[in-house]
């Protein structure tokens, strides 16, 4: 297993540390900052994977896997804390697993398909919208505007990037004869 690889196990491990954490002990700060530890481990494993050559299909299939379990772990502890409405967690969720489903079935036609810029410009919207709920609950801020309107532009960044994916790839549904 290469480095880049290594990386994304590591954030993967990262995850049930960090909703314990979160959810059994009063430390939020750290909860946070295994959190951004875990998000830094996704910048990083991209960029050793492209600096050194170190693209796998393993890879292509682990990383997104990773980044699912990091968010989702903290738009559903969210959830569960009524810190964010359900309803933009189930849309979450629902992109995830049809994404993940239409993985699938490239893959069984034997196609790989690495995450597009809007897949990970969603990503990036998604950690700093957990950032963001994060830092209100340390400060015991109010959610205002500004905290819905980034909410907001991450779900609808979210149904974006899912609906340009399977637009872009569309070909992997068509029939074979």
């Amino acid at each position: 297993m290469n480095l880049a690889n290594k990386l994304t196990v590591i954030r993967m491990i990262l995850v049930p540390i960090y909703a314990i954490v979160f959810l059994y002990t009063d430390w939020t700060i750290l909860a946070l900052a295994l959190f951004i530890l875990a998000a830094l481990t996704d910048a990083a494993d991209g960029y050793v994977a492209r600096q050194y050559q170190m693209i796998t299909d393993l890879g292509k299939f682990m990383d997104p896997l990773a980044d699912k379990l990091l968010t989702l772990t903290a738009f559903v502890l969210f959830t569960y804390l009524g810190l964010i409405n359900p309803l933009l967690v189930i849309i979450i969720i629902a992109r995830e697993v049809i994404i993940s489903v239409f993985r699938a079935v490239a893959a069984s036609k034997q196609v790989v398909i690495a995450a597009g810029n809007y897949g990970k410009f969603k990503t990036v919207l998604q950690i700093l919208s957990i950032i963001m709920v994060h830092v209100y609950l340390i400060f015991d801020l109010t959610p205002d505007l500004l905290y819905r309107l980034v909410i907001a532009l991450m779900v609808a960044m979210t149904v974006i990037s899912g609906t340009e994916y399977i637009y872009r790839n569309r070909q992997v549904l068509e029939e074979s004869e």
